[in-house]
């Protein structure tokens, strides 16, 4: 039986996503990601200026004129999707959850990649490897990531990073871009983003409601943790519950910092955020540093 709502939600996300990209993010995508090398292209006449090492010195002595060698950026690229489906990318508490701003803004990525040729593969995390779609092309192959993404029912509600960027690791033999989008509510796997980012271009988008930084002072509530499910009676308003979301913050802030100084790209955007702003202002840092 077809689900109208889930097909009338990818149908949303198809069109807003491709007029984002059509209208706003085809250049900036372009330009803000390398291709894998170089690859020759022809040989042409030389011209003042240009640089001698380019010299095709066979070329020109058949010629009895110079040549220079031309080339030209591989432009084909492998960009991975690595979306976490714990369960407390659940939440939310506006219009959306962490998981649908994390569907958006895959579907962004996607269809930037395949408007450009490259291909897009998508790896659905909790504490296990919870799905895999290879590397692939073309519209139908981003709706299926996407729907895989709004529809898969994960086998385990926690959270392991490290075990996503390991598994990823081993995968791919060839240079590519890596994703990942989580709330991040996790530890223990700053060593593998660094290992990782060695070989490939690693990009951490963290997703997150503003409530779960922002305190309410509402008294006693029993609270309930999304992945494990314990609960606990808290005093919203005392001073240790208070400490908590200062510590949270704290330690996201230098996880970040950690980051940005070890060449990670790190990006952070709310449900309620109008992310456009905040994506066009980070393809324009990478084209900066290019």
């Amino acid at each position: 039986m077809i689900d109208e709502n889930l097909v009338k939600k990818l149908h949303y996300i198809e069109i807003k996503s491709r007029k984002l990209v059509n209208e706003m993010f085809a250049g900036e995508y372009l330009s803000a990601f390398r291709g894998q090398g170089i690859e020759f292209d022809q040989v042409r006449e030389y011209y003042p200026g240009d640089d001698v090492r380019s010299i095709d010195w066979n070329v020109s002595a058949r010629f009895n004129k110079l040549f220079v060698k031309e080339f030209q950026e591989e432009r084909e690229l492998s960009l991975y999707l690595l979306v976490d489906i714990s369960n407390s990318q659940n939440f939310g508490t506006g219009d959306k959850t962490k998981l649908d701003l994390a569907t958006e803004l895959s579907a962004i990525f996607a269809f930037s990649a395949i408007k450009h040729n490259d291909k897009v593969g998508l790896l659905l995390f909790s504490d296990k490897i919870e799905k895999l779609i290879p590397l692939g092309k073309g519209r139908r192959h981003v709706m299926s990531i996407l729907n895989t993404i709004l529809t898969y029912k994960p086998q385990s509600k926690g959270t392991s990073i490290k075990n996503a960027l390991e598994y990823i690791g081993r995968l791919l033999t060839k240079r590519a871009i890596i994703i990942v989008i989580s709330d991040f509510i996790d530890s223990n796997y700053s060593k593998e983003v660094k290992l990782l980012n060695r070989k490939h271009d690693v990009i951490l988008l963290h997703v997150y409601d503003k409530k779960e930084y922002v305190p309410p002072k509402v008294g006693f509530v029993t609270m309930e943790d999304l992945e494990t499910g314990e609960q606990l009676l808290v005093n919203t308003n005392g001073k240790n519950f208070k400490n908590y979301f200062i510590a949270m913050m704290d330690n996201l802030s230098t996880v970040k910092d950690k980051f940005r100084k070890s060449g990670v790209d790190t990006v952070s955007i709310d449900t309620s955020m109008n992310y456009i702003p905040v994506l066009v202002n980070f393809f324009k840092e990478r084209i900066r540093r290019r």
